[in-house]
């Protein structure tokens, strides 16, 4: 995938991929803010505020994860910046850095009850549909964040989110626009339609000699052999350095230690709660319970919620000062009154699973490869270095390979695109081992080449250029060009004298039934913008838009990718107008207009600088 990416950057496919990613920033005007040149310090300047390289460099970072995510892993950090994913990183920190400014200049602040309604209503911190301090705790953990960093930034996030809901908040979706918008997206044509195949139609005369030597003359440029290149490589990752790897004594013992948490199934509990806002009630709950009653029967004397039903939840789950409560307690106990932040807990344990722990013989192996890969990602780098010392001094690749036992391997006469001499395809390669040995120049040095999981020693053997292919060897595919190019030439004829004889007055239906090579077809009505399949691909935009141009009863003719199309358009159909819909999604874009030219505004205001040159050398 990550070669067609490559092929095919600049088409709307992938476009439309980056856009989902940047499509909030990417249509601001940043083209006219961007100037001059940034302090030599800062990669950006917004007024006076200053983004240095690292910060530029972490959310470029995080960006490409999102668009590797969304790709499947299909693409690299090169192409992504080709594309303009780190352009779009810069307009974004610009464009938060300009409302951060508006925020401070028009002292818009955010109360801390504010704040901590939208931590607890976010669904990443909740356990049981409800804010859990030790998961808040826990996810920060995971994602190398401090609270107080954390809350901090989610202040300024907010701040930013009112300043342009207020610049928003005007927009407002014209009845007249809705209904033109919405005529427009329903209007439907009905057509019968003729469609030929041109592989149907006599085939032509066999070419002379010399017939096919011109044909291959004038279209040289579409027989080409590829470039080709021979190349030695080694893969140089945690993965293959593991073996390497030695372990100090005890180290698989310590590391069991300290990871028994990954070895273990804790227990969980299925648990009859109430929660409550005073110990005076939760205190009433459990001694009717105590009493006998049921808990839902003590609930309802002590005029508490009805209990909720927890199934398998474990300690992570629950507020750390009821976990402790409910350890060592049988089934069947009542637990409480327990405080936690979300207030006052009585919990009966109606089911309880034991935990379990893996013993360390069975899970030896396991941790001994997991050690030995993080050891070799820790000296990864340092072997890379050695690598690139040994070529520098002179060493050949195996030489610069020979005290890291890895294995090297060699492609002869691959493509581009992976294809081979013989026709064959080779398979198994490292993801960017093609694109990086085709950036290389012809002469280029055996040398080390960073990837997304390591590194690539790599040493060009030879470089053969794409040359125009002899006429001898083109043959059988020029033979087969030019059988296909005679072909829609007799097509479009045939069609030509259709579409005449039909301005005359012939029908249709006569028509196909005359003509071996020609189908009729009844599609169902479509719009403008709708595929319509008639079995052979949709109908092509060159037909579909004079369809829409025409009064019923006018013909149109087209052609498609292998076949030649003649339609006569039955009817215009246009239904009630729908704008329901559509009011949703126009005034949304009517709103990101209004933010779009207050952004640009605000650029222009406080002026924005961009240090190019630093980060071309951070990139």
């Amino acid at each position: 995938m990550l070669n067609i990416l490559r092929r095919h950057t600049g088409s709307w496919i992938v476009k439309a991929l980056l856009g989902l990613l940047i499509l909030s920033f990417a249509a601001w005007g940043v083209g006219d803010m961007i100037r001059g040149a940034a302090g030599d310090r800062a990669a950006i300047v917004v007024g006076d505020e200053h983004i240095g390289p690292e910060t530029l460099r972490r959310h470029f970072t995080d960006d490409l994860e999102r668009l590797q995510a969304m790709l499947g892993g299909a693409i690299d950090r090169d192409t992504a910046i080709r594309m303009g994913l780190l352009d779009a990183t810069i307009r974004r920190l610009a464009r938060q850095t300009l409302l951060d400014i508006e925020v401070a200049d028009n002292r818009l602040v955010i109360s801390d009850p504010a704040l901590k309604a939208h931590v607890a209503g976010n669904p990443a911190f909740q356990a049981n549909g409800q804010f859990s301090r030790q998961v808040f705790e826990q996810t920060l953990a995971a994602n190398r964040l401090n609270e107080r960093a954390y809350l901090a930034g989610e202040r300024a996030v907010m701040a930013r989110q009112r300043l342009e809901q207020a610049v928003m908040a005007g927009a407002a979706a014209p009845e007249v626009l809705l209904t033109a918008l919405a005529d427009y997206r329903d209007e439907q044509r009905r057509i019968t339609l003729l469609t030929i195949d041109p592989a149907a139609l006599p085939a032509p005369p066999e070419p002379d000699e010399e017939a096919l030597r011109a044909f291959h003359a004038a279209g040289q440029d579409g027989y080409l052999a590829p470039e080709r290149r021979s190349l030695t490589y080694a893969v140089l990752n945690p993965e293959g350095l593991a073996p390497m790897m030695a372990l100090e004594e005890g180290a698989v013992e310590s590391a069991y230690e300290q990871r028994l948490e990954q070895f273990t199934s804790p227990s969980s509990w299925d648990l009859e709660q109430i929660l409550v806002d005073s110990e005076e009630t939760a205190a009433q709950v459990l001694a009717a319970r105590r009493e006998g009653r049921t808990l839902a029967a003590a609930a309802q004397a002590a005029g508490a919620p009805a209990p909720v039903r927890l199934e398998a939840v474990g300690a992570t789950e629950l507020p750390p000062t009821l976990t402790l409560a409910l350890r060592n307690q049988p089934e069947g106990a009542v637990i409480g009154p327990v405080e936690s932040p979300l207030g006052w807990h009585v919990a009966e344990i109606v089911g309880l699973t034991e935990g379990t722990v893996q013993p360390l013989e069975e899970v030896r192996e396991q941790l001994t490869e997991t050690l030995k890969v993080e050891r070799a990602i820790e000296r990864i780098y340092e072997y890379a270095a050695q690598v690139e010392d040994a070529l520098a001094g002179g060493a050949t690749l195996e030489e610069a390979l020979a005290d890291l036992d890895l294995e090297t391997h060699s492609l002869t006469q691959v493509a581009r695109d992976g294809g081979l001499a013989d026709g064959t395809r080779a398979e198994d390669l490292p993801p960017t081992l093609l694109s990086r040995a085709f950036e290389l120049p012809a002469d280029a040095e055996p040398r080390m080449v960073e990837t997304e999981t390591g590194y690539l020693a790599l040493r060009l053997d030879q470089v053969t250029e794409a040359r125009p292919l002899t006429f001898e060897e083109a043959r059988d595919r020029v033979l087969a060009d030019w059988r296909r190019e005679q072909r829609l030439e007799a097509a479009d004829a045939l069609l030509a004298e259709l579409e005449k004889r039909a301005g005359e007055g012939a029908d249709l239906a006569t028509l196909a039934a005359e003509t071996p090579a020609a189908s009729l077809s009844e599609p169902p009505p479509f719009t403008r913008g709708a595929t319509l399949r008639n079995g052979q691909g949709p109908l092509p935009q060159a037909l579909v838009g004079p369809l829409f141009k025409a009064e019923p009863g006018a013909l149109v003719s087209g052609a498609g990718p292998n076949r030649r199309l003649l339609a006569r358009l039955d009817e215009v159909i246009v239904p009630p107008a729908r704008v329901d819909d559509l009011a949703p999604t126009v005034t949304e874009a009517l709103a990101g207009d209004l933010l779009d030219q207050y952004a640009t505004a605000l650029a222009r205001r406080h002026g924005i600088q961009v240090n190019q040159r630093l980060i071309q050398e951070m990139m």
